[in-house]
């Protein structure tokens, strides 16, 4: 999102103009369809790295928990923050515009992209990108992972089918992947050299694990 930082004051005036900015030199460099509303250039913005007034979120745990415990501090512990949601707060594309709506809300991600796709993409629309937004205490829902545990939980994230390779679904996404297998010292699956990937036995949490999982 836009938001203050780094001695810069959010203002609607340069947001509006980054968008344009945006708009405008891109077209040349789009490959495939062009976006068709600003619903969709947002999407395409945000993907590429430009601050908009998004914020992503997925409708798969498996996803939330792959960005949790890959990014952030490694000694930190990892959050996944699950958002109860409505039919009545999602955008209708058709008819809203993006800035101008009163209050957040959530919208579906339009396939922009292979990513997109592969992580279930959604987003969450702040008119005020300045502002905290609170979700009433009854619609959120916080999950802990210690920082003891990322390395497990990435591991079988991996074994299911989830990692960066599949998150990403670019040539970037493998090259991570693939660093990350090295780095870590994973055999790859191969029916050519026999190897297997081994998916190591979860153990039971005890009542105190429900929503912590401690080291």
């Amino acid at each position: 999102m836009v938001v203050q930082g780094q001695g810069r004051i959010y203002r609607e005036f340069d947001e509006k103009r980054l968008f344009s900015e945006f708009k405008r030199r891109s077209k040349l460099l789009i490959q495939g369809a062009t976006p068709n509303n600003d619903w969709e250039w947002l999407t395409l913005a945000q993907h590429f790295g430009v601050p908009t007034r998004l914020l992503d979120w997925t409708d798969n745990p498996l996803i939330s928990a792959y960005f949790a415990t890959s990014s952030g501090k490694v000694k930190a512990h990892a959050e996944i923050i699950a958002v109860r949601t409505s039919a009545a707060e999602f955008v209708d594309v058709e008819k809203d515009k993006p800035f101008e709506l009163g209050d957040v809300a959530f919208f579906e991600a339009p396939l922009m992209a292979s990513r997109v796709s592969a992580q279930g993409g959604l987003f969450t629309v702040h008119p005020n990108p300045s502002s905290q937004w609170a979700p009433g205490l009854d619609e959120i829902r916080r999950f802990r992972i210690s920082p003891g545990k990322r390395d497990e939980f990435r591991l079988k994230l991996h074994g299911i089918g989830i990692n960066a390779a599949f998150v990403w679904g670019d040539l970037q996404g493998l090259g991570d992947h693939l660093r990350w297998h090295f780095t870590k010292g994973i055999p790859f699956a191969s029916a050519r050299t026999g190897q297997k990937f081994v998916l190591p036995t979860p153990t039971a949490p005890s009542p105190m694990q429900e929503q912590d999982t401690p080291a």
